[in-house]
């Protein structure tokens, strides 16, 4: 995105935000009537959402080359990142265990929805297991991100180690890529 259409797209949310509260605070409850177009806004933006991923994911590691010649460096950066990784979630475990949000909430706990309330027992098995999807279609139309990045990792680094013929592949999630990205930019602009 180029800087001017940055700044222009940065100043269109901040007036909106402005307005937003300016306009609701005025005329209220009528404010309802035009609801309906940030559902719509909202919509567009999460219809990108499974595409963007997965075309961003391995036109990414595509863009690394032969996944089998990072050697050092490319363990060094996995190692990182996985560190890193697990020091974020082990500080997130540490802090929501030292605050316990909504622990003093009770109705919380009645409407918590079946989904949610099946989770309070997860265990580190299941969390691997959930990485890996049996059926990709499911994941995406449940928006289940995280069996469809390491999908699309795993698809990517392949990719990568087959030589020239899947070069149209790797072109065709390039452009993909680029595709979605403007189209987000559409949807965005469109918004302000």
């Amino acid at each position: 995105m180029q800087g001017r259409h940055a700044k222009i797209i940065l100043w269109g949310i901040f007036i909106g935000v402005v307005l937003g509260i300016a306009l609701g605070a005025w005329l209220g409850p009528a404010m309802t009537s035009v609801e309906w177009l940030g559902t719509l806004f909202l919509n567009a933006l999460k219809m990108t959402i499974i595409p963007l991923i997965i075309a961003a994911v391995i036109s990414g590691v595509t863009s690394l080359g032969d996944v089998r010649k990072l050697g050092r460096i490319g363990g060094l950066t996995i190692a990182y990142y996985a560190s890193t990784t697990a020091l974020a979630v082990s500080i997130g475990l540490v802090v929501v265990n030292l605050i316990r949000p909504g622990a003093n909430i009770a109705e919380l706990s009645h409407n918590l929805p079946a989904q949610v309330a099946d989770r309070s027992q997860t265990t580190i098995t299941d969390i691997v297991l959930d990485m890996i999807t049996p059926n990709l279609i499911e994941s995406a139309a449940n928006t289940e991100l995280l069996p469809l990045i390491i999908f699309s990792l795993l698809f990517a680094a392949a990719l990568t180690t087959i030589g020239e013929i899947g070069r149209p592949v790797i072109t065709f999630f390039e452009g993909l890529n680029q595709v979605m990205m403007k189209l987000v930019v559409w949807i965005v602009s469109f918004k302000n």
